[in-house]
């Protein structure tokens, strides 16, 4: 149809002759509607451009229309062209409309489909005629009017009555056919299947206003096909999983899933995708989780296996699913702490050179499954929380994995240890493991300790392998745990640089009186993990350099004291076993000084034990050690008699003159006593309870300066709570620095509440 303005005469400039009703409405009929209607049928063909609208058809309807809707009563006609209109209507859909679709409907469903789509367009273009000539109905009658439909609206309103509801179940029926049958491999005619459905989209959006114009959408076909849906998902799930594994499933689940997003994406109305894609991952997927990661090739068989692709597709369906990542994620942790379980238990049997497999099997597990959640699970916060609690599960389920952990840095930065064997990549990767593992510990302090004690040997011993490794190594742990630790670790190494630079500034004033080299480091009280200043008389050939070192530093530093800790200590001597054999043997001090003993011997160069202890002043524990060591059979730079592994009073020792070794240089290892190791690690016990219980009243002084009055368990649980990130602070523990306060009057009960603390101020 074209496009015409619509124009009238003015009513005022002349008087015109009355129009009847009769009169008007055939004049209306036979020039404008029937002509116009024939031209529908004609719609879509090619025979419509024969047969054009003319543009006086269309003006003289107007104005008759016009001219009657302007009339005086009783001679306006407005209330009866719109009746008329619609039984116009009325009469064209079921003379033309209806008979057609019965016809085809009979014939097949494609012969339906097609002939419903085209019925629709052509109503499209009789209803936006018919309402050009009406159009002065919807200006002035229409809104004048209550409960009346404009004229447009009033076509649609209509098609559904007459049209669209006789055949509304037919053609939904059809259109579902044709899905199920798409669904089961049989191709269909897109487009035909989107033009049909256009149809329930369009009359509700010209009949409805926004939010209900999906009404008719929704309520006949959109519910229907849900239901179908949940029908055939279920039927087709149960077969899947009855006959497949589950990466096969998964891969029919994501084909299923993309067909169904590429349905929507051509024929479905896009405001069906959220509810039926729930639908289909309902069927498909979230019933059948469980039996699909139990199974034989599950989730512990993909991870096992490291099946990237299938773990990659697992992850991206149930990301979609409502609460779908979690079992998952359950899963993966079970099998980690099954691994990591295993791996415990198996270093219980361990032998003492065998400690680095633990934690080499647990930065192995660590990267394995790392990767995986980075990779395969795109850093999920399900599973990267699942994996953070697995391993805090099984690493704190035994005592001694944090000291094997700290055992393992130890070999991993000391010279000629595990560190040398990676490149910078690598390394890099193995310190953020060890870092990881260092923050899945509960009992930081504990490993913390143990790491100050071996670094604490590695830089005084000049037994590291790198500065910048150390550094980097304490500049991760610093971002995992803070830095008040790690200040102190940093600390130690100012004391080194420090001292080298003392030491330098010695050698230089007092050349002329050193015959031997010496280097000295001088350790700031605090910051090294160890205090107590042990016994022992300085040998007589160190004795005026340690004099002259003394009084240099204090002399540098007034009000200063310097104590020796010749435990820490290591040195290399040149020793002359015999005329042709002389070697020079790496030793620690404590060793050193028994060896220097023997310059001052008889002739038959023997000192017996009671000798060595008292012209030494060791203690008894550390001079067995250190003799027992130089005398053991792989070393022999010392002999005993008698020789065997107890020492008594008189045992003897002499230099070892039948001494052989093919390496100018001899290294001897330290052998520490069962009560020289039980001592140790009961120092270092209490040297982690006794920074715990500070660490408990800082807490409690710090919760109860800001909040001034607290009931018992709130208290604890506060303290708790700031601790936990050092280590798990037990109620015990609590409640006896508590006592400590209030005895130190920091704190006081309330006396009208006993359960109550209030601060002191």
């Amino acid at each position: 149809m074209s496009s015409a303005p619509c124009q009238h005469k003015n009513p005022l400039a002349e008087e015109e002759e009355l129009i009847f009703f009769d009169i008007g409405w055939q004049q209306i009929n036979d020039v404008g509607i029937i002509p116009f209607l024939e031209r529908v049928e004609l719609f879509d063909t090619k025979e419509l451009e024969s047969k054009p609208n003319p543009i006086s058809e269309f003006l003289s309807t107007y104005d008759t229309v016009f001219q009657m809707c302007i009339q005086r009563e009783p001679y306006n006609f407005s209330e009866k062209l719109y009746l008329n209109y619609r039984e116009a209507f009325a009469r064209y859909y079921n003379k033309k409309f209806v008979p057609t679709l019965k016809s085809e409907q009979k014939k097949s469903e494609l012969a339906f489909l097609t002939e419903f789509r085209r019925r629709w367009k052509q109503n499209n273009y009789a209803v936006l005629g018919m309402q050009r000539m009406f159009c002065y109905l919807d200006r002035f009658y229409v809104p004048n009017s209550e409960d009346l439909l404009g004229m447009k609206q009033a076509g649609y309103d209509l098609y559904k009555v007459h049209v669209f509801n006789q055949f509304k179940v037919h053609i939904r029926d059809d259109l579902l056919k044709c899905i199920r049958s798409e669904r089961d491999g049989s191709p269909q005619d897109r487009e035909l299947l989107r033009g049909n459905l256009s149809i329930f989209v369009g009359l509700g959006r010209e009949l409805f206003k926004s939010p209900n114009e999906l009404d008719i959408y929704k309520m006949d076909f959109q519910v229907f096909l849900l239901k179908q849906t949940t029908e055939y998902y279920h039927i087709e799930g149960e077969k899947w999983i009855q006959s497949m594994s589950c990466p096969e499933y998964l891969q029919k689940a994501e084909n299923a899933i993309n067909d169904e997003l590429d349905r929507v994406k051509s024929y479905l109305h896009n405001s069906t995708e959220e509810e039926l894609m729930k639908e289909v991952r309902t069927q498909i997927l979230a019933n059948h989780q469980e039996s699909l990661l139990s199974a034989d090739t599950g989730i512990v068989y993909m991870l096992k296996e490291r099946h990237s692709d299938d773990l990659k597709r697992l992850f991206a369906l149930y990301r979609e699913v409502d609460g779908g990542l979690q079992p998952i994620a359950s899963k993966m942790h079970d099998y980690i702490c099954k691994l990591g379980d295993g791996y415990i238990e198996d270093s219980k049997d361990q032998k003492d050179k065998e400690k680095h497999t633990l934690v080499k099997n647990l930065i192995h597990l660590h990267d394995r499954f790392l990767t995986i959640v980075k990779m395969e699970f795109e850093s999920h916060h399900e599973f990267t929380k699942a994996m953070k609690e697995a391993f805090e599960k099984f690493i704190n389920k035994e005592y001694y994995v944090s000291n094997y952990l700290a055992i393992y840095v130890n070999h991993f930065l000391r010279k000629g240890g595990i560190g040398m064997n990676y490149n910078e990549h690598d390394l890099e990767q193995q310190m953020v493991h060890i870092v990881m593992l260092y923050g899945y510990i509960r009992d930081k302090d504990v490993f913390e300790n143990n790491y100050s004690s071996y670094l604490a040997n590695r830089l005084l011993s000049d037994s590291y392998a790198n500065e910048q490794m150390e550094k980097k190594m304490i500049g991760k742990l610093k971002q995992e745990s803070g830095y008040h630790w790690t200040q102190k670790l940093e600390d130690m190494f100012t004391d080194v640089q420090r001292s080298k630079e003392l030491s330098k500034a010695f050698v230089r004033k007092n050349t002329s009186h050193i015959d031997f080299t010496m280097n000295m480091t001088v350790c700031t009280q605090g910051a090294w993990p160890s205090s107590a200043i042990p016994k022992i008389k300085c040998a007589a050939e160190l004795e005026p350099c340690v004099l002259r070192f003394t009084q240099f530093y204090e002399s540098k530093h007034v009000g200063r004291k310097l104590h020796v800790r010749w435990d820490k200590g290591s040195a290399e001597l040149s020793v002359r076993f015999n005329p042709k054999t002389e070697r020079v043997v790496c030793v620690t001090t404590y060793q050193m000084i028994i060896l220097l003993l023997f310059n001052h011997t008889g002739r038959d160069g023997i000192l017996t034990y009671d000798q060595l202890l008292e012209l030494s002043a060791m203690e008894e524990g550390e001079l067995k050690a250190a003799a027992l060591s130089l005398a053991h059979p792989k070393i022999k730079v010392l002999q005993k008699k008698p020789n065997k592994p107890e020492i008594k009073s008189t045992d003897k020792f002499r230099l070892n003159p039948a001494f052989k070794s093919q390496n100018s240089r001899i290294t001897v290892p330290i052998l520490k006593t069962a009560k020289q190791q039980e001592d140790e690690t009961n120092e270092s016990e209490q040297q982690i309870q006794l920074k715990r219980r500070h660490q408990v009243d800082a807490a409690i002084v710090r919760i109860m300066k800001a909040r001034k009055q607290l009931k018992h368990n709130v208290l604890v649980s506060e303290v708790r709570g700031q601790l936990q990130n050092r280590f798990d602070a037990q109620p015990n523990l609590i409640k006896q620095r508590m006592e400590a306060m209030i005895e130190l009057e920091y704190l006081e009960r309330d006396m009208s509440d006993r359960t109550s603390y209030l601060y002191r101020q």
